[in-house]
């Protein structure tokens, strides 16, 4: 509720609810993130959210993958997709896990 900034790169999976939810007057950034196999919705931006949902690869949740309640003068939804969207250019470069390197053993 009332939250900003950005959610970035996250995997989210077997979750009961929203892997990721937007609620009253929330405006975050919602990008690159990985949201799987969950019980209920991947992201839901409810009625009075808004923000930006990007690059997001939503597969497999039992109840819908993505789920936008608010006007579409609150929010942006571009470039979101099934497990294929972890292949597009944009989900690469905003997916900082995909970009950091493992340390050397």
């Amino acid at each position: 509720e009332g939250g900003c900034g950005t959610v970035q790169g996250n995997a989210v999976m077997r979750n009961r609810r929203a892997g990721i939810k937007v609620k009253t007057d929330g405006a975050p950034s919602v990008l690159a993130n990985r949201v799987h196999h969950g019980f209920g919705l991947g992201i839901h931006i409810a009625a009075t959210g808004g923000g930006e949902v990007a690059s997001n690869a939503c597969f497999s949740n039992e109840a819908s993958n993505l789920l936008v309640e608010a006007p579409p003068h609150q929010v942006v939804v571009r470039g979101n997709g099934d497990r294929a969207a972890e292949q597009t250019e944009a989900f690469k470069r905003l997916n900082t896990f995909e970009r950091t390197p493992s340390p050397a053993k």
